[in-house]
């Protein structure tokens, strides 16, 4: 990996890092960070009766799509992708394509 340090006059350094290590694609993150968050929850509330096992799949089900989210696969990314599928047949102007 290689580090650029950028130096500014009045601003302190900022460090640049290079695009080679992926910022998206972590799926052996979002797995080991939701187990431990949802093993950690589990140990605290012990569910007993239908509701509170409902509360606690409602809950990994959120940590699941927060940490899809940040190491998975960005929604932006997705909703980006889908939208300029979409948009290159229908916003041609006229164009061939």
């Amino acid at each position: 990996m290689t580090v650029q340090i950028i130096s500014a006059p009045g601003h302190p350094m900022l460090v640049s890092l290079d695009d080679s290590v992926p910022a998206y694609g972590l799926w052996a993150l979002v797995v080991v960070n939701s187990l431990v968050f949802i093993i950690f929850a589990f140990s605290f509330t012990r569910p007993k009766t239908p509701r509170d096992w409902r509360s606690l799949g409602a809950f990994s089900a959120f940590i699941v799509a927060l940490f899809t989210e940040m190491y998975g696969f960005p929604l932006t990314i997705f909703s980006t992708s889908v939208s300029y599928l979409l948009c290159s047949d229908s916003c041609s102007n006229g164009r061939p394509s």
